[in-house]
């Protein structure tokens, strides 16, 4: 971790004195400072607030889980593991995932907003699973389906933020969300050696199960049920990502 803090700080200052490309464009009417206080306004937004919250607490139930895994499986078995193995198995998982939310919303036309929030609740059963079924082979199993689930939810989340926050600060907004649960998965990891692993999933999973929870909020509050999605917004995140 503290090797991956100081090359991430010598990058920043690599790409802020030598490269160009990331020079900040601010015109003389829009000073850095007017752009901040915009985006604190569009957080007032209810449904702003909801997908930013979403998001903050699915990618720190994800980095959990990425620091899990490996002691969970080992503590399912006496004998060594295959950790390349399985990585790449969670890694054809996830593309399976994401062409699952192809078929759903693309061609099906699934309502997006009904679907990130089951498949967060997916996730959050699958974790609190590992806690049932110990064994090495369902441990491997559920893990692999959470990251597969995980590909079905990236694409489907760069979809919902893009339906509701403005281009302009959606960057500037999502990392508002990021800074404190951040440091919550930081806490988190550092007690991880003190914690039965089993344990820590657990948290993860409850993440997931709140992060569902704001989800189905977001659905009732602005009644989603009723909103037909948007094919070109569904055609561009699935070309660009």
């Amino acid at each position: 971790m503290y090797i991956s803090i100081c090359l991430s700080l010598l990058a920043i200052i690599l790409i802020h004195f030598f490269w160009d490309e990331n020079e900040l464009q601010i015109s003389p009417g829009c000073p850095s400072f007017e752009q901040f206080k915009e985006s604190f306004k569009e957080l007032k937004k209810i449904d702003v607030l909801c997908v930013g919250l979403i998001e903050g607490i699915a990618i720190t139930a994800l980095n959990i889980f990425l620091f899990s895994w490996t002691p969970i499986l080992k503590q399912s078995t006496s004998g060594k593991i295959n950790e390349g193995f399985i990585y790449i198995l969670m890694v054809l998982t996830m593309i399976i995932g994401t062409k699952l939310y192809e078929v759903l919303i693309i061609y099906l036309n699934y309502d997006y907003y009904k679907c990130i929030t089951c498949c967060l609740f997916l996730q959050g059963i699958l974790l609190f699973l590992i806690y049932v079924y110990d064994k090495f082979l369902e441990s491997m199993i559920i893990l692999t389906l959470f990251i597969g689930l995980n590909g079905f939810y990236n694409p489907l989340n760069s979809l919902i933020k893009s339906d509701i926050i403005i281009e302009k600060y959606r960057a500037l907004i999502m990392n508002y969300f990021r800074v404190p649960l951040n440091l919550y998965t930081i806490i988190i990891l550092k007690t991880l050696r003190h914690i039965n692993s089993f344990n820590v999933v657990i948290f993860a999973g409850s993440m997931c199960f709140l992060a569902s929870s704001i989800g189905l909020f977001l659905i009732i509050y602005y009644k989603f049920f009723f909103i037909e999605p948007r094919d070109d917004l569904i055609l561009g995140v699935l070309q660009f990502g």
